[in-house]
């Protein structure tokens, strides 16, 4: 006769790329034929990017992050940024069970990439002497974000140049 393994409960439906244990965990009790079940594993296309303990006393298997999970690296691949995976039941007779129902998680992007690419839309250059002096439109390229940017520059420079929106100006009194 077939075992027969019942989960209780829901995982997040979402997971933050980068998550690490801790950020994002999913808790679902066991019942059914599981009796001399030592171990659980998260098995399919994204069960690498998982762990799973089970607690035997409580029948109660704990999914957390396992690796980090990268949002644009889905895009770059034309893939949709979620990962399914199911859960394989390794018993102490060194049987195993695999569950067909898969759990599908959205991978969330957070503006962790820095800009790669800053450079003039328009202008670039100034005429000496023209004091507080329009230089250009900056545009930026970056990965995680559309804006807003922030621009600083070193203390060294931070008296002559100023950024208001998007346009470098030199600074009131500045030729």
């Amino acid at each position: 006769m077939a075992r027969v393994v019942r989960l209780a409960g829901t995982l997040p439906a979402i997971i933050t790329e980068d998550s690490r244990p801790g950020d994002w965990i999913g808790n679902l009790s066991l019942s059914g034929d599981i009796a001399g079940l030592v171990s659980i594993e998260a098995i399919g296309p994204g069960g690498s990017f998982f762990c799973v303990s089970y607690d035997p006393a409580l029948a109660l298997a704990t999914i957390t992050p396992g690796a980090l999970l990268d949002y644009e690296a889905f895009l770059a691949a034309g893939l949709t940024p979620e990962v399914s995976f199911s859960l394989r039941f390794n018993f102490l007779d060194g049987t195993w069970l695999d569950d067909p129902t898969p759990f599908r998680i959205e991978v969330r992007d957070v503006d962790d990439t820095p800009p790669t690419g800053l450079a003039f839309a328009t202008g670039g250059s100034v005429t000496a002497g023209a004091i507080g002096a329009i230089i250009g439109t900056l545009a930026v390229t970056d990965p995680d974000s559309a804006g807003p940017f922030t621009f600083t520059f070193p203390e060294e420079d931070a008296w002559r140049f100023e950024v208001v929106g998007n346009t470098l100006k030199l600074r009131d009194g500045v030729s």
